[in-house]
């Protein structure tokens, strides 16, 4: 897939506050298209994608929170997406920190969506359907390689640890109603394998209805 350069500009004058967050998203992804069509990606690529969607505002006054669920949700996978196409391309530190360029960037992330997502109801992230599911799913699924690949890795008593990112994120998956029903089992599975065993437990809808008349 990619963009065709013939596309004409958007009209960002035009019902601004409805278009805002739509020109925000292809912004988003208008960058993710520019930075991953080269033939080679570097550490300086990574860094500059990176600032690239940081720049864009997802959380505005303007944004209602539906288009704010959409905007910080998808910012942050298409940066893991980025990350995932460039790990074997670029030399990744080992340092655990936020930094785009280190192999554990997922769980700093996810630390991030959190924070973002955290104020929001399920029912404003389930709104969005089965692509939200899919991105939590991505950043979740991320963040079990990476604490399967550093088991021992430490934060301090004050800070949320990766075993936390990984428990809350797998049950506000577990909270979507009628979604992906592969997806609870493999993040079930993750969790033992780490050896958590929280249960995620999914969201049961009460759909029965008493007739007034018994």
């Amino acid at each position: 897939m990619s963009i065709d350069p013939a596309m004409p500009e958007l009209d960002t004058e035009s019902q601004p506050y409805v278009l805002s967050a739509f020109v925000m998203l292809c912004r988003m992804f208008r960058s993710f298209s520019d930075a991953s069509s080269g033939a080679r990606l570097t550490a300086d690529d990574l860094t500059l994608f990176n600032n690239q969607l940081l720049r864009i505002p997802t959380l505005t006054e303007h944004h209602n929170d539906l288009q704010k669920a959409d905007l910080s949700v998808t910012q942050q996978w298409l940066r893991l997406m980025f990350w995932k196409l460039a790990i074997n391309k670029v030399i990744m530190t080992a340092n655990t920190n936020d930094d785009i360029r280190s192999v554990f960037f997922p769980i700093s992330l996810a630390k991030d969506l959190l924070t973002n997502i955290s104020a929001m109801s399920i029912d404003t992230l389930e709104a969005h359907g089965p692509g939200m599911e899919l991105k939590l799913f991505e950043v979740t699924n991320s963040v079990a390689d990476m604490i399967t690949l550093n088991p021992r890795q430490t934060t301090s008593a004050l800070e949320i640890g990766p075993q936390d990112i990984l428990v809350h994120l797998a049950n506000i998956i577990g909270r979507f109603r009628g979604g992906n029903k592969t997806l609870l089992p493999l993040l079930q599975s993750r969790l033992s394998g780490i050896g958590l065993d929280s249960l995620i437990l999914p969201r049961i809808t009460d759909v029965t209805y008493d007739s007034p008349g018994l």
